[in-house]
């Protein structure tokens, strides 16, 4: 997957790629298409990992290398995962990394290890290729001690009916100007996904029960507690999500529990997460 790995001080944005998925750029969007790396106002607290750490080469330089001081943030994407492979829309769907998305993550891992990277605590999301690729990333820098928190607000955007099917498929069925408005569209959201779905959250018993900063869905709790003929509370999962319901929820995530908690503390911090979130977290620094 696109790793993007990133600290203090400096407003240029380096992506050391290992493969390509979606490209994606500000100005797809309207809303941001007077915004470049090379505007002045474009500022991102990040400076880029060293040139010389693009491509597989081992660094055989006998002086290590000084540990970085934070505060700084790095930011990954996790690795290649099955539906990756076969062009399929994930969202909160939830496969595991693939083996070559081990390597992904084990590459990052060994790249900020290798430029002095160390981290003070860990932020993912709730979905398996994410916290896969942070305790992998950790393990090549021996640090799976480390705290990792994690939030279903740094999950990927929540793609509704199209969740697990294939991008072609999709366009041969509606078009390809559809499918780029549903990919692209800054506001626009996929068709929702039925209640009774698998790929609605809420029918994930393992993770709906922890969900407890969404309201509540009073005509779910109440189809539910009927059918399952006793009171059921249920959440109000997202069906659909736009690319601006994705940063509504991981932009303050990051303002309000990151920054606080870790940013202004003075950590190193480590963000593994998906493309719109981080996509996001970017467009808002």
């Amino acid at each position: 997957s696109s790793s993007s790995s990133s600290s203090s001080s400096s407003s240029r944005i380096l992506t050391v790629e290992h493969w390509s998925d979606d490209e994606c750029e500000f100005e797809e969007y309207d809303e941001f298409a007077d915004i470049t790396a090379d505007d002045n106002n474009f500022v991102v607290p990040v400076v880029p990992v060293p040139l010389a750490a693009i491509g597989d080469e081992e660094d055989d330089s006998p002086v290590p290398k000084k540990t970085r001081t934070g505060p700084f943030v790095v930011l990954i994407r996790h690795g290649r995962t099955p539906h990756n492979n076969m062009q399929l829309f994930t969202g909160w769907e939830d496969p595991p990394l693939a083996p070559e998305g081990v390597e992904d993550a084990k590459n990052a891992g060994r790249l900020l290890k290798r430029h002095g990277f160390e981290f003070d605590v860990v932020y993912t999301s709730w979905l398996t290729r994410a916290i896969q690729t942070a305790y992998y990333c950790l393990l090549e820098m021996d640090m799976v001690w480390l705290p990792i928190i994690k939030s279903w607000r740094l999950n990927e955007r929540m793609y509704g009916a199209l969740t697990g099917k294939s991008k072609k498929m999709i366009a041969n069925e509606y078009g390809e100007e559809q499918l780029k408005k549903w990919r692209r569209g800054y506001t626009i959201r996929p068709p929702p996904t039925s209640s009774y779905s698998l790929s609605y959250p809420g029918n994930d018993e393992r993770r709906a029960k922890h969900f407890k900063d969404l309201p509540i869905s009073f005509r779910e709790t109440i189809n539910r507690s009927i059918e399952g003929r006793r009171l059921s509370i249920h959440r109000k999962f997202p069906k659909t999500e736009s690319l601006k319901d994705c940063m509504d929820r991981s932009i303050p995530f990051y303002t309000q529990r990151i920054q606080k908690e870790a940013i202004d503390k003075g950590k190193r911090v480590l963000i593994t997460s998906h493309e719109n979130a981080i996509r996001g977290i970017l467009m808002h620094l």
